[in-house]
């Protein structure tokens, strides 16, 4: 399973209890950093995304 499909099921799961919160500037910068981590980065450049996401990913759960 690739990380944006991993990041579009968790956003399903958020729209079912608050849509607006999963079509926000979060979901779609949670959406961009699972792109760059399936794409072809570096290593480092990975790194930096999964961090990010990993921020972005318990922001959302937090706002729910």
């Amino acid at each position: 399973m690739s990380v944006l499909a991993a990041v579009e099921r968790d956003l399903k799961l958020i729209a079912k209890r608050d849509k607006a919160l999963a079509e926000s500037g979060l979901a779609a910068a949670a959406k961009q950093l699972a792109c760059e981590l399936d794409g072809d980065n570096s290593a480092t450049s990975k790194a930096a995304c999964a961090n990010a996401l990993l921020d972005i990913v318990n922001r959302l759960q937090s706002l729910m």
